[in-house]
């Protein structure tokens, strides 16, 4: 038997052309090609004989990818609000006087 995958990385592709994706689970790398574990995942796999997996295969990959963008909106929110104010110069006329100012 193969040893556990020590660093895995779920790597999503949800397809354009069909309600589908591919998933791949990799020891530790963000591309898909690098997948020790591959699957394709849709709704509807009513004449496969592994059809309950699939079906759940592909709602936790629909659900993997919408808890990793609601992530990402959140950190995008968070550094926007850490971020520091602008500084604002201000540059006086050169005939304006100390004396004026009061």
């Amino acid at each position: 038997m193969r040893e556990k995958i020590k660093n895995p990385v779920v790597v999503l592709y949800k397809r354009e052309t069909s309600d589908s994706y591919a998933v791949s689970i990799t020891d530790g790398s963000q591309n898909m090609h690098d997948g020790l574990l591959m699957a394709s995942v849709s709704p509807d796999e009513a004449d496969n004989s592994f059809a309950v997996f699939a079906m759940v295969g592909y709602y936790m990959a629909a659900e993997i990818e919408a808890l990793r963008k609601r992530v990402s909106e959140l950190e995008t929110k968070t550094s926007a609000e850490e971020a520091p104010a602008p500084s604002v110069a201000i540059t006086l006329p050169a005939n304006l006087r100390t004396e004026d100012l009061r």
